[in-house]
């Protein structure tokens, strides 16, 4: 699944979203499973979920696990059908903390139909 950045919310009251970007302003990869199912009677459904593993140590600080980020070198072989199993679980790990970047942004990320800018602009933390 192809991300530019996502969001996690740290602990505390209230909860302050942070933006999660590549640190070098590329595009993200998150690992995947999809299928398409036919319950009985019913017209197909189309599923996707992105799996998640422990966090790094960037993101430990608001979360306990993170989205898989593959990296470059590793998206062939999550595509690839007849990519090894071993190797697979191989992929299934946090992804090193040089590559991100974080920053806390605006409360509005909590209103679904808010979509500008001001949504991934830096703010200032709280103490």
């Amino acid at each position: 699944m192809p991300a530019s950045s996502f969001y996690e919310w740290a602990p505390g009251k209230p909860k302050r979203p942070h933006h999660i970007h590549a640190r070098d302003g590329g595009l993200l990869a998150f690992t995947g499973l999809h299928e398409t199912w036919r319950p009985e009677g019913a017209e197909s459904v189309a599923t996707f979920t992105i799996l998640t593993t422990d966090a790094n140590a960037l993101m430990r600080r608001l979360h306990d696990r993170m989205p898989v980020i593959l990296p470059r070198d590793a998206w062939a072989d999550w595509l690839a059908a007849e990519t090894d199993a071993d190797r697979l679980r191989s992929l299934l790990r946090p992804a090193v903390d040089e590559g991100l970047a974080e920053h806390a942004v605006s409360t509005a990320v909590n209103r679904p139909s808010f979509d500008a800018l001001e949504c991934i602009a830096a703010v200032a933390d709280p103490p």
